[in-house]
Order: C-alpha cells, then structure tokens, then sequence
C-alpha cells in the first residue's frame, strides 16, 4: 500500500461488515494497525463502546455529534499517533 490515512472515521452500521469486524481487519493488519481509529455511529451502549475500546479505537462519538468536538478529537488521535 503506497499511500494511508492518517485517520479513519468508523461508522458501526455498514453494509458488508459491521463497524467491529472492520477494526479487527485493520487491527490484523501490520500496515494498518497503527492509523488512529475513532468511531462515529448511533449505538451509544457501553458494551459496544467496550468492545471499540478493546479493539484499540483511539475515540468513540455517538450520534448526534458536534462538529467543533469531533475535528478536536481527530486532530488529537493523529497528534497521539505513533510515527509510521
């Protein structure tokens, strides 16, 4: 992969795959696994925010969000992340 994101937003509710199963793939990959991750999505229960966290998600924001909050916490993951 010659180019990658710096950060990925992540919505829980996709077609094809959940939310989770597409952090598990970009966890288990060595090329992907260290961009920042923050899901964006509707389920707000503290099971699924557990099981984002345990999946190494740098943030978490239900819907509705306020933009201001999220472009805080997007430029706070990509200044946290390790260099790649």
């Amino acid at each position: 992969m010659s180019e990658k994101p710096d950060l990925i937003l992540l919505d829980t509710n996709m077609p094809v795959m959940n939310g989770r199963q597409m952090l598990e793939h970009l966890r288990a990959n060595p090329e992907l696994k260290g961009i920042p991750v923050i899901m964006l999505t509707a389920l707000c229960e503290p099971q699924d925010i557990a099981a984002a966290s345990a999946l190494g998600v740098s943030d978490y924001i239900t819907k509705p969000f306020d933009f201001t909050e999220l472009m805080e916490k997007m430029k706070a993951a990509v200044s946290h992340a390790k260099p790649r």
